[in-house]
């Protein structure tokens, strides 16, 4: 898998993630109050959902490879 097909996987997971948040924060005036008192929890959310993303993306891309690797010629 490309670098470049990764990074713009996670460029648009991020803002699929943060239009999610922002349609949160706009459907009622409590909600961008609560992303306001609760920053440090949404930036941790955030990140860490990120890199449990890209570490899934790792794996399936090392198990394709190692399946592919072992479908050599007999």
């Amino acid at each position: 898998m490309p670098s470049r097909f990764m990074t713009r996987l996670i460029v648009i997971y991020q803002i699929m993630a943060l239009m999610g948040w922002l349609i949160v924060a706009r459907r009622t005036e409590d909600g961008l109050q609560w992303i306001q008192e609760n920053l440090h929890g949404v930036i941790y959310i955030t990140l860490a959902t990120t890199m449990l993303f890209v570490t899934f993306v790792y794996i399936v891309q090392w198990s394709l490879d190692k399946i592919k690797g072992r479908k050599g010629p007999k």
